[in-house]
């Protein structure tokens, strides 16, 4: 799993939450690639993106997401603009 930081002003307010989680899961791609992309504050453009090695690593990265507030827009799809995720947080109730 490696990420990249690619519109630092746009970054969620709890990104420092997510980036730490980022770095202690951080490894070497191991198998197909899948890459996933965070929605920035804007609501508009993805501000990080993250590459993950294998299903199994996707899946793990999803169900964290979730506790961080993320929903993947792409759950119920296929990889949109080279994306086989893209998160965007949960607007509150």
């Amino acid at each position: 799993m490696k990420t990249k930081l690619v519109n630092p002003e746009d970054k969620l307010p709890n990104d420092n939450k997510i980036e730490e989680w980022l770095k202690a899961n951080e490894c070497e791609t191991d198998g197909p690639e899948y890459l996933a992309a965070i929605i920035g504050a804007a609501g508009k453009e993805e501000y990080r993106t993250i590459t993950v090695g294998g299903l199994g690593q996707l899946v793990k990265l999803t169900q964290e997401f979730g506790s961080f507030g993320l929903v993947d827009l792409l759950k119920e799809s296929g990889p949109v603009k080279g994306f086989d995720s893209v998160f965007l947080l949960k607007e509150k109730p």
